[in-house]
């Protein structure tokens, strides 16, 4: 058995995570309110997005839809490049 004087890999040393959602995407306020518990001001919206979040978590600061069955989907927007 070998005991190493420093670790034989290098760990990054500083991680950037960049999370830009358009606002005019329909993951903007599901992810508003799974992050920061934000809802819109609106009622009836208010109550939409809280009903539709219940399907979403976050992983990683992406939204995922998950399923009962299904393995966990990634949610992208049309910016994002088809090869997922």
């Amino acid at each position: 058995q070998e005991t190493l004087s420093k670790p034989s890999i290098e760990k990054p040393r500083e991680v950037l995570t960049i999370c830009d959602i358009d606002n005019d995407s329909w993951m903007t306020p599901v992810f508003r309110f799974l992050s920061f518990g934000e809802v819109p001001e609106d009622k009836k919206e208010a109550a939409r997005v809280k009903r539709r979040a219940y399907a979403y978590v976050i992983l990683d600061e992406k939204l995922y839809r998950r399923g009962f069955s299904i393995p966990l989907l990634k949610c992208v927007d049309c910016n994002t490049p088809t090869g997922i």
